[in-house]
């Protein structure tokens, strides 16, 4: 046998004895644990790679598999972990051929390539090869631990009984250090070491093998194997890199388990089992309950040291900030809890840790609003976040557990009527009733506080006007709601009366008040908790009443007096005197045109606030003085529930006009300061009138209120006191002698009533035999006016809204679609100064009005003629914009043109005649408006007439006005030559127009037509005189509203 021969049967012979060779035998074993897929790659390491990895067959640690689902970049220690497509051969010795896969940047499958996979029974052995370029990695997925009591070699499934049965005895828990606070140090970071003391009578334990389990939030996260007892304190230890590289953040139990074994990866015992320790800062304690407007202190402190740097001369600050507070309301309807869920925040800003201070508690006040609804319990969750430490990001975003307050109403008393139903009014003629049950009448004219809080920017004034010269009382014609500078104004005091609705200075920064409305019904909740209500009726007076908030005890004055319980001090003056007399009290709570509300300028002045509490905002936070007992809440009580079906009036953010040229709101109002000045009257009289008594009022008012379906229904509710209205109803009618004012006090009950409903839950929780809630059922039978108008039922009330007959509109079912609105006369309204504002829009104000599609105003240019205006121009129609059931604006198409300064002159003072239709076909009287530059002319109305003159300080030069000191107005010269001119070119347009005359009157002559002057010019006999401007033709016509010009004289 040749040399080659003997070389090729030894080839062979080698191939055969490989051939032969069991893999389930002959393997290498890959334990890196940087392989697992719940292993996730370090920011900043490098990815591993198994380009180097020597082909051959190999097993997994734990008797792991490669996942057969595709692992997420950066898992196992890689960004491109390579998984398996396919399924293991599930026999004993099968062995099949797998995909394998690298997951890329665009799928999770390329490149991929085979390799074989064989089944050793107990576990798989896998025949790899080396990737052709970096990056990849073969994965190990995640193996089965031993449960207690069962072992195998590798501590991993497939397990076996164990039946090493030692027993530990003692303790164990994980105990928080950081090993150094040099910043420079890799080691200062959070670690955590398993603290332990056992024993076992069956063995010396110092001779043992331990594992130990690091579980977080009782699922196991790690093991650390195979150490003896002295390695448990140095080999044993979990550090934060390991979790916080696996995902997981601060906050979490975490509790360390030991158990022993004779040998490595020999059978175990079961573990000793550790408790749970909380890792972040744990509160003390974590659910409180507090009475309705109280506070409580929560103590926070870390259970874990903080990775501070070098000592403490170092400041080392964590900043927790309050980032989330929410409610869940007990026994309000539910759409209650929806809608007032945004307008609460609790009185917590936030604090500081003192890092160095691992177990020093830091107090946490926490004070929550008070509640004015009754029996109504709530829970509030408080949770708080870390802000972070740049020198220790596991603080990063750390949110503590949430603090649970079960808020009590236990301040609530048997007395009811005093500590949770009490009301203020000022009604009708107008009649008052403080907190406290003090009644007296008072008729004096002006402005008066009604209501205001003594230490906040809180406050309500009203004015009182007699409504005809001869009445001897007076009513409520305005009322002006403010909270700092959010000031909400409804005013009728005008001749003839019209109602103007505004919301100043409101933004949103600045938004304190929550306003709802229902056609003519306004209700006003205060930061206090407190409800103002009121209403106009009658289209001329305004009832206001108070409900006033827990919150507010003992804390308000005015002509409601104080709420403190005792009637006996009521009378309390503004300089806190106790006075016997009502009508002194009433008086010295006048209000001084200097502190109106309703004069634009005097407001302005008063209500110069930006804020009525502090804020929390980032910007807050980032104070050194954070404190963590700052009220940082504008909304003191628990907003009651807004009334059903009512809409909510919005906040709108104010816009600073730079220019008269930029398009406004007409948004402001400014009412003269002699509606709002004080006019005494005596005491009025108290003698029957009208041959009315005592038992025919009280039978009046009562028939009347047992007609009402909502009275009706009111009355079902039993601590519902109707006593006072029915006083109040009779009282009224012996002032007045008539019945006028039984309707006002029905409004009253029904008033009452709907607050009732909202602030006493019980109603929202009982129900009766048809399933129904008390207040499901009465709120269903509450209707403006009972969807009457004047006595007639026009419509019916359908679950609190009324649905109206045909050819009825309106909230109250009280409008007749068929008959146009009714436009209030000539009044200050009817004026808009161009100097002030843009003029691009004005107001029309009147009754009948009502949102439609077909709503527009019709518009005609007019012209003064003597005492009279005349139009003189086609119509034109503009959208009219529904404002209230009072008012709609109407824009211009030609406003005030752009003006140098002092420019409109007297001439270009424009009248506008106006009429508004809801229907598209029937229309309202014509109003005139007129528009004009008070830097030119001066406007006044006198009676219907609305006077007009140019001012005597200005000059006008080519239709410009300047102030007569200008050195662009002409001198004496000037106009003496500028007459002269004048007079001559008159003589020569007077020759031409008679040469002209002469040719027509020759011409017509010798035609032989008809007469020419005084009265007609050649034409037809039908022929109308017209005169023409801008491009318009009219007849002259008369109206029933008349306007004036003065005649001055004007230099040109």
């Amino acid at each position: 046998m040749g040399t080659n021969q003997l070389l090729l049967t030894f080839i062979v012979g080698l191939i055969s004895v490989s051939e032969c060779t069991d893999p389930c035998g002959d393997y290498q074993l890959l334990d890196d644990e940087t392989r697992y897929t719940d292993y996730t790659l370090p920011f900043g390491q490098t990815a591993q790679c198994d380009r180097s990895i020597v082909e051959g067959w190999y097993r997994f640690q734990g008797d792991r598999n490669i996942p057969t689902t595709a692992p997420l970049p950066g898992q196992c220690g890689t960004d491109a972990p390579i998984w398996l497509q396919g399924t293991y051969p599930d026999t004993d010795g099968d062995t099949d051929t797998l995909t394998a896969c690298k997951v890329g940047f665009f799928d999770n499958c390329s490149p991929s390539w085979t390799i074989d996979v064989k089944n050793c029974g107990l576990y798989n052995v896998f025949n790899l090869k080396a990737i052709s370029s970096c990056e990849g990695r073969y994965c190990m997925g995640s193996a089965v631990p031993c449960p207690d009591g069962t072992t195998s070699d590798t501590g991993f499934a497939p397990c076996s009984e164990a039946t090493f049965n030692l027993t530990l005895t003692g303790y164990a828990y994980p105990y928080a250090f950081i090993p150094t606070f040099n910043p420079y140090s890799g080691e200062r970071i959070l670690m955590f070491r398993c603290e332990f003391w056992f024993y076992s009578n069956d063995v010396d334990v110092d001779y043992l093998l331990y594992d130990v389990r690091w579980d977080i939030d009782d699922t196991e996260f790690s093991i650390k194997q195979n150490l003896n007892k002295s390695e448990i304190a140095s080999k044993g230890i979990l550090k934060s890199t390991e979790w916080r590289n696996a995902g997981k953040k601060m906050g979490f139990n975490l509790k360390c388990s030991i158990r022993s074994k004779m040998k490595v990866n020999g059978t175990s015992s079961k573990y000793l089992e550790g408790h749970n320790e909380y890792i972040g800062i744990a509160t003390w304690s974590n659910s409180i309950t507090i009475s309705s407007g109280g506070y409580a202190v929560v103590h926070l402190y870390p259970t874990v040291p903080i990775a501070c740097i070098y000592n403490s001369s170092y400041p080392c600050r964590l900043r927790l900030e309050l980032f989330d507070f929410t409610e869940q309301f007990q026994g309000a309807p539910m759409y209650c809890n929806e809608s007032i869920l945004e307008l609460t925040k609790p009185s917590l800003c936030g604090l500081e840790l003192d890092g160095w201070r691992r177990w020093g508690y830091t107090p946490l006040n926490i004070s929550v609003p008070a509640n004015s609804a009754q029996n109504q319990e709530y829970t509030a969750l408080v949770k708080l976040r870390s802000i972070g430490l740049s020198y220790d990001p596991l603080w990063e975003d750390y949110h503590l557990p949430p603090i649970k307050i079960n808020v009590v109403n236990d301040n609530i008393t048997d007395d009811y009527w005093y500590w949770n139903y009490a009301y203020c009014s000022s009604a009708i003629d107008p009649w008052f009733s403080t907190f406290d049950w003090q009644f007296y009448g008072f008729h004096d004219e002006g402005e008066f506080v009604l209501f205001r809080h003594k230490t906040k920017p809180i406050e309500v004034h009203t004015i009182q006007r007699k409504f005809n010269a001869s009445d001897d009382w007076t009513e409520n014609c305005a009322v002006a709601v403010r909270a700092a500078k959010d000031v909400f104004i409804v005013y009728g005091c005008g001749r003839p009366t019209q109602w103007i609705i505004r919301r100043l200075n409101c933004d949103a920064e600045a938004e304190y008040l929550q306003v709802y409305y229902r056609w003519d019904q306004y209700e006003v909740h205060l930061p206090t908790g407190t409800i103002v209500s009121f209403y106009i009726t009658m289209n001329r007076r305004l009832n206001v009443y108070i409900y006033v908030s827990r919150s507010d005890r003992d804390q308000v004055e005015g002509l409601c007096g104080n709420w403190n319980g005792n009637w006996t001090d009521d009378f309390r003056d503004r300089s806190g005197n106790v006075l016997q007399n009502s009508t002194l009290f009433a008086r010295s709570w006048r209000v001084p045109s200097t502190d109106s509300l309703f004069v634009a300028k005097r407001r302005n002045e008063t209500i110069n606030v930006s804020y009525m509490y502090c804020a929390c905002s980032d910007s807050t936070m980032t104070n050194s003085d954070l404190s963590p007992n700052v009220d940082c809440s504008w909304q003191e009580n628990v907003p009651t529930c807004p009334p059903l079906n009512w809409d909510h009036e919005p906040c709108q953010i104010n816009r600073r006009r730079r220019s008269t040229d930029d398009l406004d709101d007409d948004n402001e109002i400014d009412v003269p300061e002699d509606i709002v000045a004080h006019k005494e009257h005596p005491e009025v009289n108290n003698e029957w009138k009208n041959g009315w008594n005592e038992s025919t009022a009280k039978d009046a008012c009562m028939t009347y209120f047992e007609e009402s379906p909502s009275y009706q229904a009111c009355i079902t509710i039993g601590n519902l006191n109707t006593t006072e209205e029915i006083n109040t109803c009779i009282i009224n009618i012996r002032i007045s002698g008539t019945r006028e004012f039984i309707a006002d006090s029905l409004d009253a009950i029904v008033t009452h009533c709907s607050v009732e409903l909202r602030k006493n839950t019980t109603l929202a929780s009982e129900t009766d035999s048809e399933g129904l809630t008390i207040y499901e059922k009465i709120g269903k039978s509450i209707c403006p006016n009972d969807c009457k108008y004047n006595g007639v039922k026009t419509g019916d009330c359908v679950e609190g809204i009324c649905s109206c007959f045909p050819n009825f509109t309106g909230g109250d079912c009280g409008i007749n679609i068929n008959s146009p609105p009714i436009l209030s006369g000539v009044s200050k309204e009817s004026t808009c100064d161009a100097s002030k504002r843009a003029c691009n829009q004005v107001s029309m104000y009147g009754t009948g009005y009502f949102p439609s599609n077909a709503l527009e105003c019709r518009i005609r240019k007019g012209k003064i003629t003597d005492t009279h205006y005349e139009s003189i121009s086609t119509p034109y129609s503009t959208t009219a914009a529904y404002k209230n059931k009072g008012e709609v604006r109407c824009p211009l198409l030609s406003s005030a043109r752009r003006r140098k300064r002092s420019a409109l002159s007297s001439s270009d003072t424009t009248l506008y005649l106006v009429s508004i239709t809801s229907n598209g076909i029937d229309f309202s009287n014509e109003v005139p408006v007129v528009i004009y530059d008070s830097d030119c002319t001066n406007c006044n109305i006198r009676g219907s007439i609305v006077f007009c003159q140019k001012r005597e300080d200005v000059c006008t030069v080519e239709d410009n006005c300047f102030p007569s000191g200008s050195s662009l107005c002409p001198s004496e010269e000037d106009e003496k030559t500028s007459q002269q001119k004048l007079w001559i070119v008159g003589v020569v347009a007077g020759i031409v127009i008679a040469f002209i005359l002469g040719v027509l009157v020759m011409k017509c002559y010798k035609k032989k037509r008809f007469s020419v002057f005084p009265l007609q010019v050649c034409g037809g006999k039908d022929d109308s005189v017209y005169e023409t401007n801008d491009d318009f033709m009219y007849d002259t016509q008369k109206s029933n509203m008349e306007f004036a010009t003065a005649p001055a004289s004007t230099t040109n």
